[in-house]
């Protein structure tokens, strides 16, 4: 975590049974329940926001992908479109 001054806040509202395991893990982690919180929330959200820019796909389907942009594709209506035109009077 960055080292800045910390002056934003959270809060959560807890039943009992959630309370005690985040105080179980702290503790069998050694750190305060606030630094578990934190260090816990902070990744779940890079995860989440991670999975924003990565897209995943079985090995097959990526290799037919790369292979799909190895292969050229002859683009018939590019070729058309590269033709000089003939200019009409007006």
């Amino acid at each position: 975590m960055a080292t800045s001054t910390l002056t934003r806040r959270l809060e959560a509202r807890l039943d009992t049974e959630t309370d005690d395991m985040i105080t179980r893990a702290a503790q069998l982690l050694g750190r305060t329940r606030s630094a578990f919180v934190v260090e816990t929330v902070r990744d779940a959200a890079a995860r989440v926001l991670g999975r924003r820019d990565v897209t995943w796909l079985d090995a097959e389907v990526f290799d037919a992908m790369i292979a799909s942009l190895d292969t050229a594709d002859p683009a018939p209506a590019l070729a058309a479109a590269a033709r000089p035109r003939a200019s009409k009077p007006r």
